[in-house]
């Protein structure tokens, strides 16, 4: 039996604020013929979390902060660079692709992050803000990623509140 390939990817459930509104950013997967939240392989150099910023930048033309995931920090003094941590590392069994010819894994490090702008640059992939509301909609986003998506969304007031500089005033989620 051969040895199944596996490739760091990284995803990201970005959030900005519009219209007073938070909602989900998504592009648009041609192959799949789904809404994704932006996401792609890791590069080999760089990390997952810089890997996911820069495909946000790439697929959105946005800019964003990635939100630290609840963790136990690093004692104080510790000797080593701490990397951005994800919310969530999952492995999806995925078809061939671009990258790589035959069934492979994608070992996925995914994120949340904010968006500094709701209005994305013009790139190759289309792309949509969604409210919570609107993940009730079949087409809305892939199956795969709703429930994440509804469970981040719960959890925004308080991920607004954490985070210094965010709109504080009227807050709709």
């Amino acid at each position: 039996m051969r040895p199944v390939v596996k490739e760091a990817t990284a995803t990201v459930f970005v959030f900005g604020l519009v219209e007073g509104r938070y909602c989900l950013g998504l592009v648009f997967h041609p192959r799949l013929g789904v809404w994704i939240p932006p996401g792609g392989h890791v590069e080999p150099d760089e990390t997952a979390a810089e890997a996911a910023l820069r495909e946000v930048t790439e697929e959105t033309g946005l800019t964003a902060a990635l939100l630290p995931p609840p963790h136990e920090k690093l004692p104080d003094g510790y000797p080593h660079t701490p990397v951005s941590p994800p919310w969530w590392t999952v492995e999806i069994a995925v078809g061939p692709d671009r990258h790589t010819p035959a069934d492979h894994v994608h070992v996925d490090h995914q994120y949340v992050a904010l968006a500094a702008s709701s209005v994305p640059a013009e790139t190759d992939h289309p792309f949509v803000w969604r409210t919570e509301a609107d993940l009730s909609e079949p087409d809305a986003i892939i199956a795969d990623a709703r429930g994440q998506a509804r469970a981040l969304f719960g959890r925004l007031p308080e991920l607004m509140l954490s985070q210094p500089g965010w709109p504080a005033g009227n807050r709709h989620f």
